[in-house]
């Protein structure tokens, strides 16, 4: 593998970035959330805190940036991203698309690969969505981001596209290539 040391994944939720990053065998970059753990949530993701924990640390500057995202709090410690921009291996993170840009900011380009998983038709979206355990009005909302691959594509991000629409191992093999 060539220099990349922050491999990113972006797109509509349950396009399929998590299970692409956790078949790739990478370790994440971890997330610091307000949100509820869930079930799919794999070790070494996330680190859920409270809303004033989250608060205190972003009041310690602790965070390259922090946002709201669908009624909860996501961030990423600046000590992880330095931490993984000295790793020996790639590390792996799934970002909305404000975030790869402001990750370009952050951290030298040349160091980041970041993937756009082109979302399935409304119905398999739905499906993947409600088998995750979604709640409905958490469905709606998130089925709106959609519009994001559209978004994507006039984006000045070099996003490379991956449709994940068969296997996972096909998906899989269509990341890796890139990833050389």
């Amino acid at each position: 593998m060539g220099k990349q040391k922050i491999v990113t994944f972006t797109g509509a939720s349950g396009a399929g970035k998590d299970t692409l990053a956790r078949s790739l065998g990478f370790p994440y970059i971890i997330s610091t959330t307000t949100r509820p753990p869930r079930a799919t949530d794999c070790p070494g993701e996330y680190e859920h805190v409270s809303h004033n924990q989250f608060s205190w640390l972003a009041l310690c500057d602790e965070f390259a940036w922090h946002q709201e995202f669908a009624g909860e709090w996501y961030g990423t410690k600046l000590e992880y991203l330095t931490a993984a921009q000295i790793a020996k291996h790639p590390s792996v993170m799934i970002l909305i698309p404000e975030r790869v840009k402001t990750l370009r900011e952050v951290v030298p380009t040349d160091l980041i690969t970041s993937f756009y998983i082109v979302s399935p038709d409304v119905a398999a979206l739905r499906d993947r969505l409600e088998k995750r355990g979604d709640r409905p009005e958490k469905i709606e909302q998130r089925l709106r981001e959609r519009e994001w691959d559209e978004e994507a594509k006039l984006s000045d991000i070099p996003y490379i596209f991956i449709h994940n629409t068969g296997t996972i191992d096909e998906a899989v093999a269509e990341v890796r290539k890139y990833l050389k």
